[in-house]
């Protein structure tokens, strides 16, 4: 079926402000990436049109579980409980307004998603017995490696803060895109933080591809966690046809990851879009791969 457009324009605005001032100013018509910082800027104007939803990401910080500081999980659980993420939440997403608060690595547009997970709330006193009990009384130093950025250096300053209350000195490493991804896949960092998306929109391959140990050194696996139950779960979660029982998997997938606390979650991030009322037809995609087809210009 013929497009209504005859044409479509695409810029690269890498500035978040910028490009919804271009929108506020009439040089776009939609603008598809707003920033947290600016969503009550469309929200209060007239001419505009916000559009909010859950995408197929999550925002986490991520425990090399192959390195030894991290091996043992009573290290990965105690940093959960030292990690005050309501209050890291808040910050970075204006209380809400750029995201859900996370509870599970999985997101909330797929099914078996386990919401039941008993959550590690912030409790510094816990931390510090779990990391007496692993043999590490004293604390330690982690290296955070991460894209420079102001959101990521927000996050780990308030990281920084929170885990020097329990003697866990948090140092902070910036790296250029391409280094921090190489380092990343090669299993170098101690903790870093990402935001990866369920890419086929499935529960069990997000998974498989996050925690399965063959998938160490992919892209998408930032845990490098080993856990030959999980594994074998993932494996047959894989490949079984029947709904149910695929979710009942999942569930008990989530429980097993839970525990092995590899992940910090943080948020399941907005995708926020911004356009002008006269622009009607538009339909976004969770995934971002828009259909543009049929949105045409109101007269």
């Amino acid at each position: 079926e013929k497009a209504l457009l005859s044409k479509i324009n695409f810029r690269i605005i890498t500035e978040n402000t910028s490009r919804v001032i271009d929108l506020e100013s009439g040089g776009l018509d939609i603008a598809l990436a707003v920033g947290v910082n600016d969503i009550k800027r469309l929200q209060n104007n007239p001419e505009l049109e916000l559009i909010q939803f859950t995408h197929t990401g999550i925002r986490y910080g991520a425990f090399n579980c192959s390195k030894e500081i991290f091996a043992d999980k009573r290290v990965r659980q105690a940093l959960n409980y030292a990690t005050d993420v309501e209050t890291i939440f808040n910050v970075l997403y204006e209380y809400g307004l750029g995201a859900m608060r996370a509870n599970t690595p999985v997101i909330p547009l797929l099914s078996g998603r386990n919401t039941d997970l008993p959550q590690y709330e912030y409790n510094p006193e816990k931390a510090k017995a779990l990391l007496a009990e692993a043999g590490y009384p004293d604390g330690f130093s982690v290296v955070y490696n991460y894209l420079a950025n102001t959101t990521n250096t927000r996050l780990g300053e308030m990281l920084q803060a929170q885990w020097a209350e329990v003697g866990v000195e948090l140092i902070m490493s910036p790296l250029e895109s391409a280094t921090l991804t190489a380092a990343l896949n090669a299993g170098e960092h101690d903790f870093c933080t990402a935001n990866s998306t369920y890419a086929l929109g499935d529960t069990i391959e997000g998974l498989y591809s996050f925690f399965h140990s063959s998938m160490h050194g992919t892209s998408r696996c930032r845990a490098f966690l080993s856990n030959p139950e999980i594994d074998a779960l993932l494996d047959e979660a894989r490949v079984e046809q029947d709904e149910a029982r695929r979710e009942q998997l999942a569930y008990k997938i989530q429980e097993l990851i839970h525990d092995e606390a590899p992940w910090i979650y943080i948020g399941y991030e907005y995708y926020n879009i911004g356009l002008k009322s006269d622009i009607k037809g538009f339909e976004p995609a969770p995934n971002s791969a828009h259909d543009f087809s049929r949105v045409y210009i109101e007269q």
